[in-house]
């Protein structure tokens, strides 16, 4: 159970001489609180005429495994914990953010990073704001149509393509509904990051364990690669065509059948799913791109013969 306090809205965190204050708790990540909240912005003379706000994603490190307390005034007070690690975790989650934002040419739907520092006893990361709903609750909300499978998860497939592409060596090793917002037009944005790093030989993870791959989950380092993110991947659409919660007790017991008729007579995804969700890396995709060719190809000969 998550008994993690967070901030209170009117509450107010302090990063480069910047002034943020909450709005609402949007999310809750594994080792993270997210907000909406807004900075204060003025002009070089701070002129309150020309001050206005600027709203924005703010991540708090705020570690679900470790014990921790809130004080009044919002500062963490961490009992018989030491959180140098968790606190490397976010600067490695930021050093990829900047190299993410300085290969973000072409809008490929990532925030830019807007501030980041130390405050209160822990760590924040301050990003752009973008208004929508998380794909978690747009799941939860709705049965969703092929039409919207098939766009919203290939926007997915194109923002993480991007994030491989940067370094051969990056993967997320965290992807999940929970990542991913859904604005008015249906675009879809990713606004974490992951925040993996290895430590003495071993994966530091920040992972969830029904998104994540079986190698990272059980730490398995010389198996943890991008096909791992391809495993999230799997999840998340296996939770977009059935509407049920992912689970890896599930994947590794179904026998390859992810959905029946109930959710597949349209378009069977099974296949798919069972390269995406194998628990033998060897097993899975090699990249996003044979994904995204192997839906291409499913959409293609199921509507074929009506083109006819």
């Amino acid at each position: 159970m998550d008994k993690r306090v967070p901030l209170k809205s009117g509450d107010t965190v302090f990063l480069s001489n910047d002034t943020y204050t909450i709005h609402r708790l949007l999310a809750r990540g594994g080792t993270s609180l997210i907000y909406e909240a807004q900075r204060l912005y003025c002009d070089q003379e701070n002129n309150p005429k020309r001050c206005f706000n600027k709203k924005v994603l703010l991540k708090e490190l705020a570690p679900l495994r470790v014990k921790f307390t809130r004080n009044a005034s919002g500062e963490l007070i961490f009992t018989d914990a030491d959180v140098t690690t968790m606190k490397k975790l976010f600067e490695n989650e930021i050093d990829c953010l900047a190299a993410i934002q300085d290969k973000n040419i072409e809008n490929n739907r990532i925030p830019d990073m807007d501030s980041f520092g130390d405050y209160n006893n822990t760590a924040y990361i301050a990003m752009n704001h973008i208004k929508g709903e998380l794909l978690s609750e747009y799941i939860s909300k709705r049965r969703m149509t092929t039409l919207e499978i098939k766009d919203i998860f290939t926007q997915i497939l194109r923002v993480v393509g991007f994030l491989h592409s940067i370094d051969d060596e990056y993967c997320h090793l965290d992807l999940k509904p929970h990542n991913f917002i859904v604005d008015a037009l249906g675009s879809v944005y990713l606004f974490d990051f992951g925040s993996s790093m290895i430590e003495d030989g071993k994966w530091v993870n920040n992972y969830t364990e029904n998104y994540s791959a079986p190698e990272v989950v059980f730490n398995m380092l010389e198996m943890v690669g991008k096909r791992s993110d391809i495993y999230s991947l799997g999840a998340i659409l296996f939770e977009m065509v059935t509407g049920e919660s992912a689970s890896m007790d599930r994947f590794l017991l179904c026998g390859n059948t992810y959905c029946d008729e109930k959710y597949c007579s349209e378009y069977d995804y099974n296949a798919i799913l069972s390269k995406m969700l194998a628990e033998d890396t060897g097993l899975r995709y090699v990249s996003v791109a044979e994904v995204s060719i192997a839906l291409k190809k499913l959409y293609r000969e199921k509507t074929a013969p009506e083109l006819k």
